[in-house]
């Protein structure tokens, strides 16, 4: 029998307990608590229209923070809809896990300085403003140091690319496993330095963005694609190897 979408709210938890889970929530993870407590549950798609670019990575924020959640997907008009409640009977947070730290501005400027204004998957530059500051190993597996922060356990992401390593991450085995080594020799873990897998699967990946004037070369490549009836995927190895393959001492 499947979960029913509702939950406890706070007319039906602990006066303490909602006060804890307040406590430890800020930002989207409030937003996400704040609906389940009046409703009983949040859908991703409430969560959307809140301003939420992701909701699955605002309810991992509140996981985080010990506090515990249960997906429920529903059919809503036709389509999966998850739906994010408490379990029934929550009566304690869990006590090892008050939150992350916050990352201090000042913080997030030496990570800029380290690597440059650049998103690190695809080299693509960017105002210092615009770039999100990520742990390399999610909060989620390695928590936060308890010393300061160092500058290579981060590294500066676009929005986008933060986005498509949390559905990664969270559709990975390793989410329920937690193997910290596991993790940190993920291609999500950074492309900048070796690494054995992507979300556990041995294969290579490469993301690459065509900015300014470079644009009209990613023109060419798809006008040439469409010309010879192949993806430009497919071609772009294809040059690739022909590239490699001139090279000296090439393996």
């Amino acid at each position: 029998m499947s979960e029913p979408v509702n939950g406890p709210t706070r007319h039906v938890l602990d006066g303490d307990l909602v006060e804890e889970i307040l406590r430890r929530t800020s930002g989207r993870s409030r937003l996400v608590v704040e609906e389940i407590l009046e409703h009983g549950h949040v859908t991703t798609t409430r969560l959307g229209t809140l301003g939420l670019e992701h909701p699955p990575r605002a309810a991992a924020d509140v996981r985080d923070r010990g506090i515990p959640l249960l997906t429920v997907t529903k059919p809503v008009r036709g389509k999966k809809i998850g739906h994010y409640r408490f379990p029934d009977g929550l009566s304690e947070l869990d006590r090892s896990a008050s939150g992350r730290v916050a990352i201090s501005k000042k913080f997030q400027q030496e990570v800029i300085d380290h690597y440059g204004p650049h998103d690190i998957f695809t080299g693509t530059m960017m105002a210092p403003g615009s770039l999100q500051i990520d742990h390399r190993v999610p909060f989620r597996i390695s928590g936060d140091p308890e010393g300061p922060f160092d500058v290579d356990d981060f590294m500066p992401v676009s929005a986008a690319m933060n986005r498509a390593k949390s559905w990664e991450c969270e559709a990975c085995p390793n989410w329920q496993e937690k193997s910290l080594p596991k993790c940190e020799s993920c291609y999500w873990a950074g492309p900048d330095r070796d690494y054995e897998h992507v979300a556990t699967v041995p294969v290579r990946r490469l993301d690459l963005v065509w900015q300014v004037e470079e644009v009209h070369e990613f023109d060419r490549l798809l006008r040439y694609s469409e010309e010879v009836g192949r993806k430009s995927t497919v071609v772009a190895k294809e040059m690739i190897a022909e590239f490699l393959a001139r090279l000296p001492h090439n393996e």
